[in-house]
């Protein structure tokens, strides 16, 4: 196990961050120094920071909505930005379920600013499936929707949304 000392610079301009490793087994590391006192993205190595935020939709959980006719059935009254600044990656994962085996839906993560779909899950059913979510402008709300894409032919089928959460990936380095 490897022990670490981290001693501050005590001056005005805290500039100097000395790491001292010791008992490292190979010995590889002895200094480690910031010149100029600034960690930049640059100087870190890659995915060496990663932090996973999932946004879970709170209004998500819908039933009995009509699958009968196509088109939007449900949108979140819940609404985000995204800072793309470092997003390395980002997934909508959703759950739901339809009353009759021909109908198709999906549940979309809509740009509302700029009226554009960013990603989607789709089919019949699903149960936590996943997918790619891209194209987020900062500033831009955000939101949920379910989408009927292809109406069932049996009169008053309905679709069930159970949970919805969009995942966002931030790394730096």
């Amino acid at each position: 196990m490897a022990l670490v000392e981290r001693r501050l610079a005590t001056s005005e301009d805290v500039r100097d961050l000395e790491l001292r490793a010791i008992d490292i087994a190979d010995g590889a590391i002895t200094t480690a120094k910031l010149a100029d006192g600034a960690v930049t993205v640059a100087k870190i190595a890659p995915d060496a920071i990663k932090v996973v935020v999932p946004i879970p939709i709170p209004d998500s959980y819908q039933t009995g909505l009509a699958a009968d006719s196509t088109g939007v059935k449900w949108t979140s009254r819940f609404k985000f930005k995204v800072d793309p600044q470092n997003l390395k990656s980002a997934v909508i994962r959703a759950s739901w379920t339809a009353s009759e085996t021909d109908s198709e839906c999906a549940i979309e993560v809509y740009d509302e600013t700029a009226g554009t779909v960013l990603g989607s899950v789709s089919g019949n059913s699903g149960t936590d499936v996943e997918g790619t979510v891209s194209g987020f402008t900062a500033g831009n709300l955000v939101t949920v929707r379910l989408n009927v894409t292809t109406a069932s032919a049996t009169a008053g089928a309905t679709v069930d949304l159970l949970y919805v959460v969009v995942e966002l990936t931030y790394g730096a380095g």
